[in-house]
């Protein structure tokens, strides 16, 4: 796979969660634990 496909795609998925993580506390625990990879 295309690195840079898997980082738009780490991107994309950053951005989800940013918003779902406002709505939910165990999503913004998990963007969390992402955060740090």
């Amino acid at each position: 796979m295309n690195i840079n496909k898997i980082e738009f795609s780490a991107k994309v998925l950053e951005e989800n969660l940013k918003e779902y993580a406002v709505k939910d506390n165990e999503a913004s625990r998990l963007y969390e634990d992402l955060s740090i990879l």
